[in-house]
C-alpha cells in the first residue's frame, strides 16, 4: 500500500555501527610521554592533555594528574 501512495511521515533506518572500542590500557608514563610529544610539536599543554585523554579514552583529569606527578617526581 505504501509503495502505491508514496512514503508519508518519518522513516527510520537502523544500521549496525562499528563495535565499541574499550578504553586503552595506558599507564601514566605513556600518557606523559604522549603529552610531551605533542608539546614538543608546539601544542599547548592544555590541548595536549585533552587530545591524549580522548586518544586513550580516559578523563582529562587522569592525564593531568599523571603529568603533574611526573613533573613533581622530576623535581
Amino acid at each position: 500500500a505504501w509503495a502505491a501512495e508514496g512514503v508519508r511521515g518519518e522513516i527510520t533506518v537502523v544500521v549496525e555501527g562499528a563495535p565499541e572500542k574499550g578504553p586503552e590500557e595506558v599507564g601514566p608514563e605513556e600518557l606523559v610521554r604522549r603529552v610531551r610529544v605533542r608539546e614538543e610539536a608546539g601544542e599547548r599543554r592544555k590541548e595536549a592533555i585533552a587530545a591524549v585523554a580522548v586518544e586513550a579514552g580516559v578523563p582529562k583529569r587522569v592525564v593531568f594528574d599523571a603529568v603533574v606527578a611526573a613533573k613533581n617526581a622530576a623535581g
